[in-house]
This record gives C-alpha cells, structure tokens and sequence, in this order.
C-alpha cells in the first residue's frame, strides 16, 4: 500500500517547519512501521535539499565550505523559519536512526538535469524526461542543449550532439562526444572530468571540453584554472584562463592516412587569400568574391560577400584509386551575424571536388533550415534532412567520402550526425568554399587526409 495523503500531508509540515508535537510523534510511528512511507521521507527531502541549493528560497543558502555533515541543508542564521524546520526533519531521522531504519539522509548531492525548450536527450539509449541522473547512467543529448547540476558549486552545459556517463556519486564525469561546457564556483567542488585520455580537475573555473574525432579533445579554459593528467605520458598541466590543451587517448590506435591539405591561417592579419599557398596542398583560388578576401590571426572569414573559394590537394590525393577521404574543419561563429534574421536566402557549404571539377558531396545549410548543417550528394542531388547544429557555431565537423562503403556521412564532435549513399568512381582532388545571399561560414583551420578504410 503507497503512503497516505495524510501521511505525506504530514512530511510536508514537517518540512515546512508548521507540524506539531502531537503529529510529530504520529509520522515517526508511520515511517518507524512502512518503509514506502520512509522512501517517500527521503525523496521529498531531498527535494527540498536540491530546489533550496538550486534556488536558495527562503533564506541563503550556505557556501560549500560552511557545510557540515550533520546538517542535510545547512544555512545562515537569517532564515529561523527554515532552520527551525530543519531541526525537525533532523529529529525524525533521529528517530529512524536509533531504530536502524534509515540510510544516509546527507548523502551526495542530486545530480539534477534541465533542458531548454524544444530539446531532446537519451539517458541509457532510451527517450528520457527525467530530472536527475544516477551513478553509472550515460546521458546523450540530441537535440537543444541540457544542464547537468552536480552540486551547488558544479555544473555542465551539454550542447547537441554530445554525451556523457556520471561515473559515480562523488562527482567523477566521463564526456564521451560532443561538447560540454563545466563552471565550478568553489576550488572544493568535487568535480573530476575525464575525456580522451584526460583526467581534468578544476578548481574555480569556466572551461570547455570539446571533442574533435572519436579519441581527441580540446580543452579550453575561459576563466579561472584547471589541472589536466593525460595518459599520453605527458604529465600534468595547468591551464590558466585563456589556454587551450589538445589531448588524445593513447589506449586507442592513432588515425592512419596521408594529410594532403591543411591550413590555420596563422598568417599576418589582412593577408590576401587569392594565391596564399597552404600549409599543406593549395595554393588557394579566389573564384569570385564581392570584396576581396583577407585571412589571418587564426580565421578565415566569408562574412564581406559573397565568396567563390578553391584548392587543391598535394598530388597524392590525385591518384587513380579510390579512396576514403576526411575533410575536417573547425568552425567559429562568423563576424557578421547581424544580418541572418533579414537574409531568408542565405546558403553556405564546403564541397569536395573531383580532378575534372566535378561536385562529389557538399555539406551545406541554407537559412530556410535556420543554418543547420545538411549533407548533399552532389551526384544524385540526394540531400539529407537538416541536422540538430548550426554553421555558427563552434565546432570541429568531418565531412567524409567514402566510395568503398558506398556512403558519404557527416560529423560533429566526433559524432555521425547523418550519411547519403553515395557512388562514384572519382575521387576527391580538391575543395570549395562558397557562400551567398548573406550566409556565411568561418573557419580557423581546415585539412584533408586520405585514411585507410
């Protein structure tokens, strides 16, 4: 039999500060004799706990380091009411204790989840709209993007696609894909975060994990410091505000294949575009622009016009075999965003090309789809529906041919988010950039490896 409304009546008064000694002693007879009555205590307790860090109503919540292990939700003295009713719901578990009927009232924090309008999330592979998550549970977002609150001084933003596992209760984090933002405003959080053979340990700090292929990562840290242990057997590192840190797993086997281009345009600011050679392949070709294109700190910008850019890949990409191709890029938002609410026509892409100039596959957003990436088979004129992320964001995207499986797919943070089929016996010699109508698209690096299927 499920508790009583007057029994639940009755925790809620006791939680409230308004239950008198008469009923007082009546719920503890009821929870000392019906253990659902107890597993309800408990639930709503630490509901109370949770709503009250994450609120701080009524009164002020306590920092971290005025917490003591005997209070189940400390505060200052400017709330009686509260603390008074506290007191109470400390002398029933009083009562349950000297009967051996009760757990850990203060036990870990719960781990609590919100999402913003419109989003959408797995917790262990199946649809979830659960507000908490447990020890061992994997949670991958999909659509919008979900908070992840570990305790009162710690938590993480996860954008779509992106994935992790709470490892345990004391605050242990694996990101598996994607990108996830973490903020912690106490040096005793108790957070750790381990991704890609890193094992990060913050102390008052904002910073990023942001995966850019199935094993590697990049850490970023906006404010404050992070410590990172790699098991790459390089050590440990701390990051201070600003810094950025690549880490790879070394447990897995490394991408094998030939770079056949690369640039990050680390050139000078203003550096003319047209004939710039590459880091590796090129030189780049301005086929057309509205204004003329200039790169460097890092960034290539289309946001002055309209942009008709080319460039080829070092000979070995060339030969007369097929081959899996990988262009990956790492996109930023672009200096001109302005105008993308006025601008219904927009379109944006980067295309892989043929030798003869043929448009092999294209992955491209259009602002009728509100800039979300799609992938096109520029063979059949195929396209795929608009993925859950847009142009303009940062992000480290893959766009990937590969004839001998018969499919081109695209990919984000290390994650497939949609494949075509696709067959053609040419193969990628080249790439393009192209943009019109008030889309735009940035980039700080881009390359090309032929990889072994």
């Amino acid at each position: 039999m499920n508790p009583s409304r007057e029994t639940e009546k009755w925790i809620h008064e006791l939680l409230d500060g308004s239950i008198t000694a008469e009923i007082q002693a009546k719920l503890q007879e009821v929870l000392l004799e019906d253990p659902k009555a107890r597993r309800l205590y408990y639930d709503l307790l630490c509901t109370d706990q949770m709503l009250v860090d994450l609120h701080g109503t009524p009164g002020r919540a306590a920092a971290p380091e005025e917490a003591s292990a005997d209070k189940t939700v400390p505060f200052t003295p400017a709330a009686p009411p509260r603390r008074h009713r506290i007191w109470q719901a400390a002398a029933a578990a009083l009562v349950l204790c000297a009967a051996g009927l009760v757990w850990k009232i203060s036990r870990p924090y719960p781990v609590a989840l919100s999402s913003s309008p419109g989003s959408h999330f797995t917790i262990d592979g199946s649809d979830s709209t659960a507000v908490r998550l447990k020890p061992g549970q994997r949670l991958d977002v999909t659509d919008g993007q979900v908070t992840v609150r570990f305790s009162s001084s710690s938590e993480a933003s996860l954008t779509a696609p992106a994935g992790m596992t709470l490892a345990d209760a004391d605050g242990t984090v694996i990101v598996r894909h994607g990108q996830a933002g973490f903020i912690t405003t106490s040096d005793n959080s108790g957070l750790r975060v381990m991704a890609a053979g890193a094992i990060i340990q913050p102390a008052v700090s904002h910073f990023t994990v942001q995966f850019s292929g199935p094993h590697t990562c990049l850490i970023s840290v906006a404010s404050g410091q992070v410590q990172v242990d790699r098991q790459d057997g390089k050590g440990m590192t701390i990051l201070q505000a600003n810094e950025t840190l690549d880490s790879r797993d070394s447990t897995t086997p490394a991408a094998t294949g030939t770079l056949v281009f690369e640039d990050d345009f680390s050139d000078p600011a203003g550096t003319p575009l047209d004939g710039k050679p590459a880091d590796t392949g090129g030189p780049w070709k301005v086929i057309g622009e509205l204004l003329p294109t200039k790169v460097g700190n890092g960034r290539l910008d289309t946001s002055e016009g309209f942009k008709n850019i080319r460039a080829d890949f070092a000979p070995a990409a060339t030969r007369n075999t097929r081959h899996v191709t990988e262009l990956t890029a790492l996109t930023v938002p672009p200096a001109r965003m302005w105008d993308k609410r006025e601008r219904l026509g927009g379109i944006e892409g980067i295309t892989l090309k043929a030798t003869d100039g043929t448009s092999l596959c294209t992955a491209f957003a259009t602002a009728g789809d509100g800039h979300r990436w799609k992938l096109r088979n520029d063979i059949t004129g195929q396209e795929s529906a608009a993925t859950g992320i847009t142009v303009f964001e940062e992000r480290s995207i893959v766009l990937r041919c590969d004839p001998i499986a018969g499919r081109i797919s695209f990919h984000a943070d290390g994650h497939q988010l949609t494949e075509l089929p696709f067959q053609s016996d040419k193969t990628p010699a080249s790439l393009a950039i192209d943009n019109l109508d008030g889309g735009d698209i940035a980039v700080k690096r881009i390359s090309v490896r032929i990889v072994n299927p």
